[in-house]
């Protein structure tokens, strides 16, 4: 048995420690763009999706129940107030401040560009 542990369980935890190393090294260098308008989009992303968590699974696992807002829009897709719906209210938000932050500065910087080719 202690064969097995060193031969499968230790390589994989060895694979998930750089997995992760990956994605704080990913935070760290968008955190510390150069570029104003990268930061500035990057910082309201994790913002807005902190508070987004704090709003779906924060509520579920202070008060136990969605709040009354976010309720009635669950509702309307035939959630219930659980864990279970408010981990899946918060994955389809993040989700869409992803998508609309990517399409917000897809567009300004079209219009950035637009207004270079003219000048």
């Amino acid at each position: 048995f202690g064969m097995i542990l060193v031969l499968i369980v230790v390589p994989s935890l060895i694979v998930i420690q750089s997995d992760v190393k990956r994605y704080f090294v990913a935070l760290r260098h968008a955190s510390g763009a150069k570029h104003v308008r990268v930061k500035r989009m990057f910082t309201a992303a994790v913002t807005l999706i902190f508070a987004w968590l704090a709003v779906t699974l924060g509520a579920v696992i202070v008060t136990d129940e969605l709040p009354a807002v976010i309720q009635k829009y669950a509702d309307m897709f035939g959630l219930s107030s659980g864990a279970g719906s408010a981990l899946a209210l918060f994955l389809l938000g993040a989700i869409l401040i992803v998508i609309v932050l990517t399409l917000v500065t897809h567009a300004a910087q079209a219009m950035t560009w637009v207004r270079q080719r003219r000048t």
